[in-house]
């Protein structure tokens, strides 16, 4: 189950109900763990499905906001609900963590000479007629 208006996934395991909810200080904590961006752990669990250390090391930073969690805690959590459904689990709270930008019709587009505030290329919204 989804808390849409948080993007925390709520999941019951060892009989209590715990939230996966990969939200920005669980990114930094994942790079500051692990040396590289959870995008790029997740790819690493896109390209090997089944690498059980992934699937430790995201549902680790992302549940419960609890830091008194250790990993062998979170271990337990996953043999409790199978690596296939905690692969699962991870697949919605990145989805709930990175909405797809909601389409009103209008596309976006780079404006080739702008840049934001950080140095990036700067998008905007197409006009629409």
């Amino acid at each position: 189950m989804t808390n849409s208006k948080r993007g925390a996934i709520s999941f019951t395991a060892l009989g209590a109900t715990h939230h996966l909810h990969l939200n920005t200080n669980a990114l930094v904590r994942y790079q500051d763990l692990y040396g590289e961006t959870l995008v790029q752990g997740v790819q690493k669990l896109n390209d090997t499905p089944g690498d059980v250390r992934s699937v430790l090391r995201i549902f680790y930073v992302g549940v419960d906001h609890d830091e008194t969690l250790t990993q062998k805690d979170v271990g337990e959590m996953i043999d409790d609900l199978g690596i296939g459904k905690a692969s699962e689990l991870i697949g919605k709270a990145v989805q709930a963590a990175f909405p797809a930008a909601e389409s009103d019709g209008a596309a976006t587009e780079v404006d080739e000479g702008a840049t934001s505030g950080n140095g990036r290329k700067a998008t905007k919204a197409a006009k629409t007629s």
